[in-house]
């Protein structure tokens, strides 16, 4: 979900992407990706010591079948069998 930023939506193809921008400066601040076809698409942004580029080369890299990359999707899951098990549901 987009927290900040302009873009324009990237094609429907899987690997498609656009630029995440700064509504008042246009600079580059992320990309918006298109991990699957046909389905919403991730925002990504950099990290300490990795390029957006990478950090686009990557999240496309570990999507396994799912929206998600891989690594983000297992985190996902954990927190929400955490919360299942606290809220005893």
């Amino acid at each position: 979900k987009k927290l900040f930023g302009e873009y324009t939506e990237p094609d429907i193809e899987a690997g498609s992407h656009s630029d995440l921008l700064h509504p008042e400066d246009k600079s580059v601040i992320g990309a918006v990706v298109r991990t699957k076809t046909k389905v919403k698409p991730v925002f990504i942004s950099v990290g300490h010591k990795i390029s957006l580029d990478k950090s686009v080369k990557l999240a496309l890299e570990f999507t396994q079948g799912y929206r998600l990359p891989e690594p983000t999707r297992q985190a996902h899951l954990f927190v929400n069998e955490v919360r299942r098990e606290l809220m005893g549901k």
